[in-house]
């Protein structure tokens, strides 16, 4: 991570902004959420940010994408007090939790699912 650190403060002192910067400017879609989603967690340290913001990447626009919120879901479940973490954020982020973006955008027994992951977390 320094190595990275060091980069991107090379690249600063260079062009005059930061890598992230640079990547909103010279990159789109796909790709840029990607490298987007990389440089939050490795570069600037804004893990539980930058999965709160992949939570609403996953519902937003028309129809959610079940099959990655679901695999997300159940990634932060293993780790509970960081998936508090990332709820905190989200709530604090897009004033919403995390139940109510389920409810709003995903139905029937996956709703169901992931609403009950959700609570068993919050314990």
């Amino acid at each position: 991570m320094e190595h990275l650190q060091a980069m991107n403060m090379a690249y600063v002192d260079k062009y005059g902004y930061s890598i992230t910067k640079a990547i909103e400017k010279e990159t789109g879609g796909d790709t840029e959420d990607a490298l987007l989603f990389l440089v939050g967690i490795k570069l600037e340290h804004k893990t539980a940010q930058t999965m709160a913001k992949e939570i609403k990447s996953y519902t937003k626009g028309f129809g959610a994408d079940e099959a990655g919120l679901l695999n997300l879901i159940i990634r932060l479940s293993v780790m509970p007090d960081f998936f508090r973490e990332v709820m905190a954020e989200h709530e604090e982020m897009f004033e919403k939790t995390i139940e109510d973006r389920i409810e709003d955008e995903i139905g029937g027994d996956l709703k169901d699912l992931l609403l009950l992951l959700v609570a068993k977390n919050k314990e």
